[in-house]
């Protein structure tokens, strides 16, 4: 998923999608941090990080997505998008937090 989002990103760079600042700033975020996951797992893999500062990174990596998506929904000028996407986020959210929970 991260090759199609890349090859979707180098036809259709982020300065063009016409988005508002804050939405740009944390999908920027989210690309960058989602672009650190190889070297994240050969981290893993290795034994060379904790386990706590291994699932800190997914967690963190699923916040910035979801913010990404609450800011695409704020955004939206569409209200059927803006509430869709945002039961989406609830629903993410949610189970994002039974999962760190356990």
């Amino acid at each position: 998923k991260q090759d199609a989002l890349n090859a979707f990103l180098s036809q259709n760079p982020i300065e063009m999608l016409d988005l508002t600042g804050e939405t740009e700033e944390v999908l920027r975020r989210a690309i960058d941090k989602a672009n650190l996951i190889h070297s994240h797992r050969d981290l893993v893999d290795q034994l060379l990080i904790t386990s706590y500062d291994g699932i800190g990174y997914y967690t963190e990596l699923n916040a910035l997505c979801i913010e990404t998506a609450q800011a695409f929904a704020s955004d939206s000028p569409d209200p059927e998008v803006a509430r869709r996407l945002t039961a989406y986020v609830w629903f993410v959210s949610a189970k994002e937090k039974r999962g760190i929970e356990r």
